[in-house]
């Protein structure tokens, strides 16, 4: 019986830590893509490039989930009230628009009739 052995992928490279914090400053610092840095370092493809910008970038795109999980907290009362005020004040807002806009509607299609002589509302 034949033994099976696992190996490594054939195209698998390591890059030097010095090249990659090079692509990241210089990704971070122009406004090059990554598939420019990759074809300048002969680098294996773009994911090699976001890989290292998690790994050692400064941005905050590219923060890890850790980062980003916060212990939540118990709301306060005037909290859910400040969340609830300022709901009812956007939902206000997005009335007043959709209100707007359904009278603008209505003028266009008023318009459209008088200037064209055609019928648009239906019974």
């Amino acid at each position: 019986m034949d033994e099976i052995r696992f190996t490594k992928r054939p195209n698998y490279r390591l890059y030097p830590e010095s090249i990659k914090k090079a692509v990241v400053k210089e990704y971070e610092s122009t406004n090059c893509s990554k598939n420019y840095l990759v074809r300048k370092y002969g680098l294996g493809g773009h994911i090699t490039v976001t890989r290292w910008l998690v790994k050692y970038g400064s941005s905050d795109e590219f923060c890890t989930l850790e980062d980003k999980v916060q212990t939540p907290s118990m709301p306060t009362s005037s909290s859910k009230q400040t969340d609830k005020d300022a709901r009812i004040q956007r939902l206000e807002h997005e009335l007043s628009e959709a209100k707007l806009l359904a009278e603008a509607y209505k003028r266009m299609i008023n318009i459209a009739e008088q200037k064209h002589g055609i019928k648009i509302k239906k019974k």
